[in-house]
């Protein structure tokens, strides 16, 4: 048996291909699929009389297009990731004074990509990504941190503006 997506050698009965990673269970439903679909067509007649043969290698690659990786579920799962690792970024990264700006966009985007991964995983499942929904949940923690993290920031440099025994005092702290 040959994998459809990398060409590798594969064992009969393998699910997934040992070099990519590629589920072979998919492509062996269209395969089955095609042949029942060109044995009906064959016993019904429906190849009786025409001129025209039917392309098998046009209803392959159509196949292989089907399941090239490129599907919704992917999608999702990309999602999904990317939600995580930016709500993890944006919760690390408010900690950390320099870092903390741009941590802000990271979880703002962490917010977004977990939503649309949610909706995305709650379409094709029933129910959402549990890696969606944690990194959904991050965006919004890391928001919060950053948000309040700035506001400590912008209060304790107000207050040091407008009076210098401030700082003295946090110094004797």
């Amino acid at each position: 048996m040959i994998c459809n997506k990398c060409g590798a050698e594969v064992p009969e009965g393998a699910k997934f291909c040992p070099v990519c990673g590629a589920s072979l269970e998919a492509a062996e439903e269209v395969k089955e699929n095609v042949e029942t679909v060109e044995a009906e067509k064959v016993t019904n007649g429906d190849f009786a009389g025409n001129d025209e043969e039917f392309d098998f290698g046009k209803a392959e690659n159509d196949a292989k297009e089907a399941f090239s990786g490129d599907s919704v579920e992917n999608s999702a799962k990309n999602y999904s990731i990317a939600a995580l690792v930016l709500g993890l970024v944006g919760t690390v990264g408010s900690w950390i004074p320099i870092v903390r700006y741009c941590s802000f966009v990271a979880a703002i985007l962490a917010i977004i990509f977990g939503n649309k991964a949610r909706k995305m995983t709650r379409e094709i499942y029933g129910q959402p990504n549990g890696m969606a929904t944690a990194g959904f949940v991050l965006g919004i923690v890391a928001v919060g941190l950053s948000a309040l993290a700035i506001a400590c920031v912008c209060f304790i440099g107000g207050a040091a503006l407008t009076d210098p025994s401030f700082l003295d005092a946090l110094e004797g702290m």
